[in-house]
């Protein structure tokens, strides 16, 4: 599987090949992104210089369309 990751301030993000997530922890979903969009706010949150500075490494993209792989019984994706 392939994802996007930032693992240092102020540069682009790498794309790396990870293993699949095995199963979704209770009351989560494991979801497939089909497509992501970069943001004004993405890039200015891979700056570094905005407020928000989540923890490393940060996989940017929101919105993204996304379908649902696995689920558990209490997951809030019931169509999964």
């Amino acid at each position: 599987m392939l994802v996007s990751r930032l693992h240092t301030w102020g540069t682009t993000v790498e794309i790396e090949e990870t293993a699949r997530p095995a199963a979704a922890p209770d009351g989560e979903a494991v979801v497939a992104v089909e497509a992501a969009a970069v943001t004004h706010l993405d890039l200015t949150v891979m700056s570094g210089t905005f407020a928000y500075r989540p923890e490393l490494p940060f996989t940017p993209a929101r919105p993204a369309p996304a379908r649902c792989s696995r689920a558990t019984r209490r997951s809030w994706a019931s169509g999964c």
